[in-house]
């Protein structure tokens, strides 16, 4: 996990397996809630898949995944926003 700044991080995952992914992701969500409740703050996701050959340059995938983040906050449903190239 990077913090690349303000509240903003970034997550490199082991593993090009999209259903781990997702439930690592449900674990956040779950081990986060009483934390985020308290707070009264939101957890947004934006997922963007890395293979070889496909956005090689590390700025491209950093702003896929920010695009869809930003289409996570915008539903207002804790979920998750994924974009697959």
């Amino acid at each position: 996990m990077y913090r690349i700044g303000g509240d903003e991080f970034v997550v490199l995952l082991p593993t090009d397996n999209n259903e781990a992914t997702h439930q690592w992701v449900e674990h956040l969500y779950q081990s986060t809630k009483m934390m985020r409740q308290s707070f009264d703050i939101d957890l947004s996701i934006g997922i963007v898949p890395y293979h070889a050959g496909n956005l090689s340059d590390p700025d491209s995938i950093l702003a896929h995944a920010d695009k869809e983040m930003y289409k996570t906050k915008a539903s207002k449903n804790p979920a998750i926003s994924q974009h697959l190239v």
